[in-house]
């Protein structure tokens, strides 16, 4: 916090926030796209050091609405705390297990930030575990991980000398360190706090503890965060599944003194004139002047189900909303809105199908809604397939559209699960057929005059691609081909189907589409979640618990995939899509984001 602008971490960028009104924060910059997925800030006078992967970069945020990069340094290893003493930042850092061999696996390092145009390392002191949490003052740091019981303390009365750290003892399961004075608070993984003297750093002597009290609806969580205000502290804690709790303030047994400032060492929670700001997948905006906190305003990105692209604009669902985008600013051009007509029910839109300047879009248990893009700047209901026009038990999952709109049966395993619509006069739409695919449908396209649709087994592990020839009085069945893995998307491309499955990507011939052939197979960490193709070339995601990754990969041999390109996502289970120079991605947990790349 600086003033009434908080500045956060987003992805692979910082932006800026003001927050004169905090139950309406409004986003007044951002900076360029980082190096990397952004894990820490710290800020000081007009200066935001980031640290964005194994990069710490320096932003001039004097103007936070043009916010410009000063100067960077690769680390090596990744950064995921910092701190800021005087002119010495601290990072502490985390050695990928893919290291070569006698590299410790962690590391605190000091810079020399005097000048913010010329980051300058100091010196290095290895760690034998990952820095989780970390709190610097009085010339000291500590440092620490949730699988250790001991702390870690470091002398930086001399940052370009630094000594071997000093083991001492603590607690177990430490997600969040803090110092206040000759205090050192430690918030744990039981809602608890550890308080140690500290007055002689290398000999801790423990002061007490305090556990805060369950939550009625989470039990016990994890304090990822907290702030000390003289006899009490205010915790950000989320529960054992990641979901956020709160900000909970906590009677402590004795008064503390005074807490380094807010912005001194990088974290989930920072204070501000009576209000807390706790950042975790959105920024919320408490008022702590009392017990509990109270919710104020909260800063969130779209919960973005799919997206897709038309020209140069881009498209976005996120909730029951089409957002149509700018390129590359992400600059909203316009926004439908839509009724719910199931009470209660699931209605968020899943899933887009573009035909032309036509959206189809899934609305889950709320049947289908047409939305005319001819103007992006104001999107149009020109139909829908929903309780008004007598489709109230419709349940979508995926659409895909060619001579007919195909909608998979949301939820359906068993019996007819694919629809075939006529809807080429949307306030007149006419079901042409029904169909069964065996398995729950999870992905559909349409390519080359066929239908492709992707099931998974109910009965059974694996998952199976049906082909169908398609014609304006309904659907032909051609073949089928089976995985023993779940599948998750489909894509034509001429004579190849492009299969994602839990395993990686699956190249099909479909020269017969009687006799659909797997031609090769390239493994993909997580698996693949989505699939896009530009010209020869296949963009893919990739999901299950891996590193959020996308991948380009060359299909001009079809029998040999080559990987050509990829970076890094802010999450697993992204989708994708593409066209012009520029591509999408999009997904509830980390928005929607836009990238660039030049192919041949």
């Amino acid at each position: 916090m600086e003033g009434e602008v908080a500045y956060a971490v987003i992805g692979p960028r910082l932006v800026a926030l003001d927050v004169t009104d905090p139950a309406a924060p409004v986003l007044l910059g951002q900076s360029d796209i980082l190096p990397g997925l952004a894990a820490a800030v710290v800020v000081d006078s007009g200066v935001a050091y980031v640290a964005a992967a194994s990069v710490i970069v320096a932003l001039d945020v004097t103007d936070p609405t043009s916010m410009t990069v000063l100067s960077q340094v690769d680390m090596g290893p990744s950064v995921t705390q910092l701190a800021l003493a005087g002119d010495t930042l601290i990072a502490g850092l985390s050695v990928p297990a893919s290291a070569p061999p006698g590299f410790q696996p962690g590391g605190i390092s000091t810079l020399d930030v005097s000048t913010p145009g010329l980051l300058r390392l100091l010196d290095h002191a290895p760690l034998p575990s990952p820095v989780y949490a970390l709190a610097a003052d009085n010339d000291m740091v500590y440092a620490a991980h949730p699988a250790t019981t001991d702390f870690y303390a470091l002398d930086i009365t001399d940052p370009a000398d630094l000594p071997d750290p000093i083991a001492v003892p603590g607690a177990g399961l430490t997600y969040s360190l803090r110092v206040a004075g000759d205090v050192l608070v430690a918030g744990g993984g039981v809602s608890d706090f550890h308080a140690w003297d500290v007055s002689d750093p290398l000999q801790p002597q423990p002061l007490w503890e305090v556990q805060a009290p369950p939550d009625a609806a989470s039990g016990l969580g994890v304090v990822e965060g907290f702030v000390l205000a003289g006899e009490r502290a205010l915790l950000a804690a989320v529960d054992y599944n990641g979901n956020v709790i709160g900000v909970l303030p906590v009677a402590l047994p004795a008064a503390l003194p005074a807490d380094a400032p807010d912005d001194a060492t990088s974290s989930r929670l920072a204070i501000a004139d009576g209000r807390a700001f706790f950042a975790r997948g959105d920024l919320a905006i408490y008022d702590v002047a009392g017990a509990p906190a109270e919710p104020l305003g909260r800063y969130e990105l779209p919960a973005v189900a799919d997206v897709a692209m038309t020209g140069d604009v881009g498209i976005a669902l996120a909730g029951n909303q089409l957002l149509t985008l700018g390129l590359p600013d992400l600059a909203v051009l316009g926004v439908y809105t839509g009724e719910v007509h199931c009470r209660p029910c699931y209605a968020s839109y899943l899933d887009v199908a573009l035909a032309g300047d036509v959206a189809y879009v899934s609305a889950a248990d709320d049947g289908l809604r047409i939305i005319g893009l001819t103007n992006p700047s104001a999107p149009a209901l020109l139909g829908s397939l929903d309780a008004t026009t007598g489709y109230a038990e419709l349940r979508v999952g995926s659409v895909a559209a060619g001579q007919l709109v195909y909608l998979a049966g949301a939820g359906v395993c068993d019996g007819l699960n694919l629809l075939a619509f006529d809807l080429a006069d949307p306030a007149a739409p006419r079901l042409v057929e029904e169909v069964s695919v065996e398995g729950c449908v999870a992905a559909l396209d349409v390519d080359n005059g066929r239908l492709y649709a992707a099931g998974n087994f109910a009965d059974r592990p694996g998952g199976a691609l049906t082909i169908f020839t398609e014609s304006a009085a309904g659907l032909e069945l051609l073949g089928l081909l089976a995985w023993p893995e779940p599948i998750s998307s489909v894509r034509g491309l001429g004579d190849l189907v492009l299969v994602g499955t839990e395993a990686g990507l699956e190249v099909v011939s479909v020269a017969d589409p009687t006799h659909p052939v797997a031609v090769a197979a390239l493994p993909i960490p997580g698996g693949v979640h989505d699939i896009t193709v530009v010209g020869s070339v296949a963009l893919v995601t990739n999901g299950g618990r891996a590193e959020g990754g996308l991948w380009a990969i060359d299909l001009r041999q079809p029998s040999t995939p080559q990987t050509v390109g990829g970076t890094n996502l802010p999450a697993a289970g992204m989708r994708v899509a593409a066209g012009g120079e520029y591509g999408l991605v999009g997904s509830p947990g980390a928005g929607v984001g836009v990238w660039s790349f030049a192919y041949e």
